[in-house]
């Protein structure tokens, strides 16, 4: 019962984690309408949208990838691509970059990939852990992580 506890524990901590990188992006907009970067209100509308739509293709496309690749596998790249975006995005503030392509591949083919994997790796992590909570909602949902796909690394 215990180790029940540390995973969803530690699947938590990883969720939040994943959040916590979106929250990044809303944090770093304030200091990049600010000098020296100046980049427009139409700039960082632009960004948001980005963000929101390589979410939405990161984990259409990538999500799936979860049941081949394993859950903790895609979860710990997931964590350590979040470390690295993370870094970059401190790093290129810093350093006061100010090229608008630089944050748009950053946001775009970054966030996607590492999201991607991120969030469907979590809720697998949850299903095999208490998939008997989860039998009731299975013939509701559609779910492509079912119990017993489960990836050994």
């Amino acid at each position: 019962m215990g180790s029940r506890w540390v995973v969803y524990t530690l699947t938590l901590l990883s969720y939040a984690v994943i959040h916590g990188i979106r929250t990044t992006w809303a944090a770093a907009k304030k200091d990049l309408a600010k000098s020296p970067f100046d980049f427009t209100v139409a700039f960082l509308g632009t960004l948001d949208m980005l963000l929101l739509f390589s979410l939405a293709i990161g984990v259409s496309i990538l999500g799936p990838r979860v049941t081949k690749y394993g859950p903790k596998k895609c979860l710990m790249i997931c964590m350590v691509g979040n470390i690295i975006l993370t870094a970059l995005l401190g790093m290129f503030l810093a350093l006061e970059i100010t090229y608008e392509f630089v944050y748009i591949i950053l946001l775009v083919i970054g966030v996607a990939a590492v999201s991607g994997f991120g969030w469907p790796s979590c809720l697998c992590v949850l299903l095999y852990q208490y998939s008997s909570f989860l039998t009731i909602f299975q013939n509701k949902t559609v779910l492509f992580c079912q119990p017993g796909t489960e990836h050994h690394s």
